[in-house]
This record gives structure tokens, sequence and C-alpha cells, in this order.
């Protein structure tokens, strides 16, 4: 009986549903939310039309409907960075920045001024115990030409805080809030951004990500963005390489050198496995999949290697989870003109993999750790490191 109940619902939701939508594509927007309501009436967790009622709400200016509405969207499809977005600016506009920042619960923690001209190239990076990272992460990017670090530290445990505490240059925020329920951090990056950062170039990265493009041993990144505004371009997508060693992981995984590619200095020669044409989340990105991930811990989801690091931050742009995709008009991307050199294997990448697993802060309850774990629980000297793919990295020009 409880199952044909459930049965009947559904079929019932899902007919308002259909209905809801042509309403909705046929710019009838309170017939169309007349019948969104009544499918989530009939099955509240119907995720699309959440999404779909919550956006007619905001676009209508209905806050109290669009909030409530994001809060359930954020339960139930934590990837959705619209819901913070439509959330942060509602509170803004509300309440002022500080009951943003309170709602998140991000709280400032450095001394250091926080007086930003016109024409800095600023960057946000999300961080949780990362400390042997720290010092070649920012003496790449500050050579690359980044003027000011905005750093989210999400309950780190190590001396991550008081290194960057002791840096000039970096601004820190701290929350214990959950990394997951946070779109993967990228609601703190959105408050920090429209806060701080309107009208300016942003390079989005984390820990493990060097940011490359043509020329980029020589080139600064104030000249790439010129070139992006010379060309009426306000993002930059690219590509997540996987660099590692001819070691076996456990031999590997060590404190990284001062310049992380004295030893992992190696790549797939055939990284991409599966190209889906502009099937991101905004239809105007391609979806790029596989990498040497894919191939040595293989994950049923594939692991996604679009990347947009690079964008020039409007009240408008909406950043994905993962920072995979922007929402700027195709015509607006410059498309895949960097990659971004991704160390995963360094830093006791096990001890990592088993933590992060059983935490389950990241997407799909940690899926792509679960298979980290699955497959050096098989075996523990698993290499990425093949004779027959594997191909030395000595410069960008190899990318090309």
């Amino acid at each position: 009986m409880t199952k044909q109940i459930i049965t009947k619902e559904t079929h019932y939701a899902l007919g308002h549903a259909i209905i809801g939508l042509r309403y909705r594509d046929a710019k009838q927007p309170e017939k169309a939310i007349h019948y969104f309501e009544l499918a989530l009436s009939k099955c509240p967790t119907m995720v699309n039309v959440i999404y779909y009622l919550a956006e007619l709400y905001h676009s209508l200016g209905n806050w109290d409907q669009m909030l409530e509405l994001c809060e359930r969207g954020i339960k139930y499809d934590s990837r959705k960075a619209e819901y913070h977005k439509w959330k942060i600016a509602y509170i803004v506009n509300q309440f002022g920045y500080k009951q943003a920042f309170e709602t998140y619960n991000l709280n400032r923690i450095d001394l250091n001024p926080l007086d930003i001209s016109k024409n800095e190239i600023l960057c946000c990076i999300k961080v949780r115990n990362s400390f042997n990272y720290l010092p070649f992460l920012l003496d790449y990017y500050r050579r690359l030409g980044v003027d000011r670090f905005f750093f989210i530290d999400n309950d780190s445990t190590d001396q991550t805080v008081n290194y960057l505490l002791s840096q000039p240059d970096i601004h820190l925020w701290h929350t214990p809030e959950s990394f997951n329920f946070s779109c993967g951090g990228v609601a703190w990056v959105e408050l920090l951004l429209r806060r701080y950062g309107t009208s300016h170039w942003w390079i989005t990265v984390d820990t493990d990500e060097l940011l490359v493009f043509s020329d980029s041993e020589s080139r600064s990144i104030s000249d790439l963005c010129q070139s992006l505004v010379d060309n009426n371009k306000i993002a930059a997508s690219g590509v997540l390489l996987d660099i590692y060693d001819e070691q076996s992981i456990e031999t590997s995984s060590t404190v990284p050198n001062p310049n992380w590619l004295d030893n992992h200095n190696y790549f797939d020669r055939v990284y991409i496995h599966e190209r889906k044409k502009l099937a991101s989340f905004y239809g105007n990105q391609d979806l790029l999949l596989g990498g040497a991930r894919q191939r040595v811990f293989p994950s049923p989801d594939n692991y996604w290697l679009t990347k947009t690091p690079l964008v020039f931050y409007t009240d408008e742009t909406i950043i994905s989870s993962g920072h995979h995709f922007s929402s700027a008009p195709v015509e607006k991307i410059a498309h895949e003109v960097c990659a971004l050199l991704h160390f995963k294997f360094i830093d006791d990448f096990s001890g990592r993999a088993y933590k992060e697993a059983e935490r389950g802060e990241y997407v799909g309850d940690a899926m792509q750790y679960k298979a980290y774990v699955k497959q050096l629980e098989i075996d523990g000297c698993t290499t990425l490191f093949d004779p027959e793919l594997s191909v030395r990295y000595k410069n960008t020009e190899d990318l090309i």
C-alpha cells in the first residue's frame, strides 16, 4: 500500500512539474509557480523543481519565498552555487555585509591593511591543513603577479593559520561551517568576492593547483588579463592536469620540495578521455572528463577536468562548485587557454585520502576520495607513472 501511494504521489508531482515548465517557458511565471508548488506539495524533495521555483521567486523579487527555497535547495542539492548567490545578495541588500558574514560564520582574523587599488589582481583560496603547500604556492603566485591573497581557513589544526597570519599580503578568514553545505566553499568565496572584489580579476584555485598559460614562465597574469580585456572576455577556462612522479604514491607522498616540479613532473599524454560539448551547468562550456586519476582511481562519475580559474567578477558572476564553470556567456569566455597543474599526490596523499573519505565533506559524500582509498587498499604501492602513457612536463609549450 505504501509503495502504491508513493508512486501515485510522485506521478502527480511529475505531471505538475511538466505543466509548470511549460508555463515557465511561455513566460507565464505566476502559473508556473502554481504548478511547481503543487509538485512540491506532492514530492518536497524534487531538486529541479526547488531550483526552478527559487529562480522564479528571485526574478520576481519575492525574497522570503526565495530564501526558504534556497535553504531547502542547499539541503538537497549542495552543488547549486545559485542558492548561495541569491541568499547572499538578499542578506546583503536587506541587512548589510555584517549580517551576511555572520550568517556564514565567516570571521576575519588578520590585521593587514585592506585597501585595494583599482587594478590589483586578487587570488582567493580555501584552505584546510595545507601548511606544507603554502610557501611554494605563495611564491609561485606572487611571481605570477598576484597582488593580494584572500584565504578562507576551514578549521585547520596544523600550522596553516599561523603561517598565513605572518604574511603581509594575505587576508585571512576562518569558518568552522560545513564545506559540503557551503557548495564546496564557493559560498564563502562568493561573499568575499562580492564584498571586496567587484570589477576585479580573480584567480580562484585550490592549494594544490598552479595556474599556467602560454609563456607564463615569462609572462605575468596582468598581461593575460589585459589580453582577455582586449578580446572582450570576462573569464578564462582550462583543464585540470594531474601531475605526478615516477615513484609509488606511498614513496612520493612526502613534504613538498621548495619547487614541486623538481620531483613531480609527469602527466598523461592523453589526459582528456571524454569531451561533452557545452555540457556545463550553464550550457556555455565543454565538460572535460578523465585524467590520470580516472585511469588509476576509477570513479563512477569520472573526474571533471574543466576549470575556470580566472574571472572578472561582477555581482552577476556565478562560479560553480569546484570552480569548474562560470555563468559568463559562451562568447565571453576564453575557452581552454590555461591549465591548472594539479599536485594531488604530494604531502601524505594516502593519509589525506583516508581522512577525507571518512569526513565526507567533498561532493557526493567524498566519492572521489573513497575511490582513492579503494585502490590504495588493493595496492598500497600504486603508481600513476606508466612509461607508455606518461610525458615529462618541462614548460607550457608541452601543453600546446
